[in-house]
């Protein structure tokens, strides 16, 4: 492919003429066809799933629903915020409840193309609260649902008379889905811990509300102390800078100080913060910044990226 490229290029430009012969031009025309034809196919799904979005109602839940925009992610059904919120009150600790739901993901399903999956942090109400700090407790769900308004039935009638002879009996298996045994509400375990600061001009109150996006919870770094937490995030919400030396590839060289935090952790006597989101196993991206402490303050040693 790279020859042909290439060979495509020269041809091009002045010089001898490197024509390709007539059965290899055939083909790479058919296989234009074939992606244009892919591609149209690709909108007009797309088109229709776009409709079926912004026809969807609002679910109701007691408890707000927050959402990660980066994958754009579908609107929550109803089936599936009752079923989260059972989740989150079989496992929510004594003297707490559901402070809000963060919906990372929520997917049509490739493979089936008419299941809703989705993937969700439920976090509960702090067991601590202070001025600038907050901890306390989450847990995770994942799971699929039939979608409302995209059924086996509808599916198949956008497929060709040969896709659907083909495809039909692997669909119609698909959606078949045995019953899941019950899990009883003592064997599951909440998963894990959570840290949020405030702003620094800001500071909480005992209201509890949806948080904004730089204000999401994280995971608790190991070996820090709440004011050294509270310290290296005032420092990055000020969107530090980098110094780039001459003559090397650029990276970022301001620190997006809004976005959520993700982790924070020693690397010798650094300390690596990374920011951004994760919708899911190798799904994610974001900033990695390096710092190294100076006096009663931080300096910014690299600024990179991160996607999974």
């Amino acid at each position: 492919m790279v020859v042909l490229v290439c060979s495509a290029f020269i041809a091009g430009a002045s010089g001898p003429s490197c024509d390709l012969p007539k059965d290899r031009t055939s083909v790479l025309d058919s296989n234009d066809r074939d992606r244009d034809d892919d591609l149209e196919r690709w909108r007009r799904r797309q088109a229709v799933a776009d409709v079926f979005k912004k026809s969807m109602s609002q679910p109701k839940s007691p408890v707000p629903i927050v959402y990660d925009d980066r994958l754009g992610p579908w609107p929550l059904v109803q089936s599936q915020v009752n079923r989260i919120l059972r989740r989150g009150a079989a496992v929510c600790p004594e003297g707490r409840d559901i402070w809000f739901i963060l919906v990372r993901n929520n997917y049509v399903c490739p493979v089936c193309h008419w299941r809703l999956c989705c993937y969700v942090t439920i976090y509960f109400t702090p067991d601590v609260s202070e001025p600038r700090i907050r901890k306390g407790r989450c847990t995770w769900y994942s799971d699929s649902d039939p979608h409302p308004k995209r059924s086996l039935d509808w599916l198949l009638t956008t497929l060709d008379g040969d896709q659907r002879r083909d495809l039909e009996p692997l669909l119609r298996k698909t959606s078949e889905r045995p019953k899941r045994p019950a899990v009883p509400p003592e064997s599951i375990r909440v998963c894990g811990w959570y840290r949020q600061v405030s702003f620094r001009n800001k500071p909480f109150t005992e209201q509890l509300h949806a948080p904004v996006k730089t204000l999401w919870p994280f995971w608790p770094p190991i070996g820090f102390t709440d004011e050294e937490v509270i310290e290296i995030i005032d420092f990055l919400r000020t969107s530090p800078k980098v110094a780039h030396p001459p003559n090397v590839i650029r990276s970022p060289d301001r620190f997006d100080g809004s976005a959520p935090i993700l982790s924070i952790k020693r690397a010798g006597e650094g300390i690596v913060v990374r920011s951004g989101t994760q919708q899911g196993f190798l799904a994610g991206s974001g900033e990695e910044i390096l710092l190294k402490r100076k006096g009663s303050s931080f300096v910014v040693v690299s600024i990179g990226m991160w996607v999974s």
